[in-house]
């Protein structure tokens, strides 16, 4: 997870108008973010862009810098869930940071694209560095500055809003309705001012486009009540900001990803952003008891639930921290690497490149890992192609998934399984510890006991027997 080292303040909202334009163009709006960082590594990318051209309009600094202000203005917002674990909001916090991330993504994008263009002024004639460099920095002043202010003001009320929605959804069954509520001042937009007190069930389609924030700087809120609902005759057409026209909490965006025009740069860097999410994959802790799980906020939907379920067993049961890793494609990570390395290097860098789902900690070491689960009805089937599908190399040379690391685990879960099954379990993953070197544990799981079998136990098939063969490996 990303550390945040330094805090930001912001003022409150200002004004009453939704247009970025407007509300920002304000003379009495007052200054409350230090940009010299951003300046510093704008200048950077400018004096490389002006000599060399722009080759690229991703830039991980910058990313990094916008990434952790909104990072923080979310964790203010939302409070102590934002980086404490709990198993009711961490999904959301997931979801959140994944939006933040690419919208973070976006942004740089948009700015180096507007650099680019600037190199020429507008007759078509190459600007000189001094020229060249006011205009960088008027835009470095208007995106890092003015437009940074309202979008951690909106990164801030809208986790706030997420977790309202979660609380409101925890008690529905109490409290089945949600009230609007303005800030009840004289900066209230007179929008919104028509929606204050309107009250809808709380799975109602009004709050699919109404729930708030409603615009920039917006600091409606909502509660929820036994009050009577307002009937929809009485409720006043008030347009929602095309930016606003969702419900954070539902859909776990921030920033709508279909409307916010920062998300389109996203798909001309594809395989840059795939490299990071490998390289740098923000850790969320979903789980903690006995042992503690953190999830990449990249990490694979398809199998997400099946990872997770696995991982707080093992977690639970042996006390041990675990990490369900990014999932990247390695296509679009591959076309990447084409354009900075070359030969033997990019062969090498290609090769290490795997999707295994797991990380753990055990000690100062950190195990790579992979899931096995069974699919038919004979568990030993299930060890023997678990190893080989994760070990060895395809008929083209490339190293399969466990291959390429210096220590790893395999996790194997495993359904329905009799005791006269047990020694043949016992003896193929013996076989298999002997065969590959870099095997420094299994992680079994019958049922739900989980076992976790150390290399120096792998190495004796009697001993692996004698642990799985116990009345607990059939708690069904």
């Amino acid at each position: 997870m990303t550390v945040i080292k330094k805090r930001i303040v912001i003022p409150t909202e200002r004004g009453t108008s939704d247009s970025l334009s407007r509300s920002f163009g304000k003379k009495s709006d007052p200054v409350a973010i230090d940009i010299s960082k951003y300046t510093k590594t704008i200048l950077k990318i400018a004096k490389e862009g002006f000599k060399k051209g722009f080759k690229s309009v991703y830039n991980r600094e910058l990313h990094t810098h916008i990434f952790d202000d909104l990072s923080t203005a979310a964790e203010l917002g939302y409070g102590n869930n934002w980086i404490k674990f709990d198993p009711h909001h961490s999904p959301t916090v997931k979801l959140l940071q994944k939006n933040l991330y690419f919208f973070v993504a976006g942004k740089p994008m948009a700015q180096l694209k507007e650099m680019n263009a600037l190199l020429v002024d507008d007759s078509g004639k190459i600007r000189n560095w001094q020229s060249f460099k006011t205009e960088v920095l008027k835009r470095n002043k208007a995106y890092n500055l003015r437009y940074l202010q309202a979008e951690y003001q909106t990164a801030k009320a809208s986790a706030q809003m997420a977790r309202k929605w979660n609380e409101a959804q925890a008690v529905k069954h109490l409290y089945p309705n949600l009230k609007y509520m303005t800030a009840h001042d004289e900066r209230v937009r007179e929008d919104h001012a028509k929606l204050d007190g309107i009250v809808r069930p709380i799975d109602d389609a009004f709050w699919d486009t109404h729930y708030p924030p409603n615009g920039w700087r917006c600091r409606c809120s909502v509660r929820s009540t036994r009050d009577e609902a307002t009937k929809l005759k009485d409720i006043p057409k008030v347009p929602v900001h095309k930016h606003f026209r969702h419900n954070v909490g539902k859909i776990g965006q921030i920033f709508d990803e279909k409307q916010h025009p920062y998300f389109k740069y996203i798909n001309e860097q594809k395989g840059e952003l795939e490299w990071w999410k490998l390289k740098d994959p923000h850790y969320v802790g979903m789980y903690k008891s006995k042992g503690k799980v953190f999830a990449s906020i990249f990490a694979d939907r398809k199998d997400y639930q099946s990872n997770l379920n696995f991982a707080k067993a093992v977690a639970e049961q042996h006390k041990l921290e675990i990490y369900i890793k990014s999932h990247i494609d390695k296509t679009k990570i591959e076309n990447y690497l084409k354009k900075v390395l070359k030969g033997k290097a990019l062969k090498e860098k290609l090769n290490s490149i795997k999707n295994n789902e797991y990380e753990i900690k055990i000690g100062n070491e950190v195990w790579q890992g992979d899931l096995a689960e069974q699919k038919g009805s004979n568990p030993a089937n299930t060890v023997s192609s678990a190893f080989s599908h994760k070990f060895g190399y395809t008929k083209t040379g490339t190293p399969k998934q466990l291959q390429v690391y210096d220590k790893v685990f395999i996790g194997i879960a495993l359904k329905d399984v009799s005791s006269d099954t047990f020694f043949h379990i016992a003896e193929k993953l013996n076989q298999k510890a002997k065969i590959h070197t870099n095997l420094k544990g299994v992680i079994l799981k019958i049922n739900s006991k989980v076992f976790f079998l150390k290399r120096e136990k792998l190495m004796d098939s009697n001993e692996i027997h004698k642990t799985i063969k116990t009345e607990n490996a059939l708690n069904k």
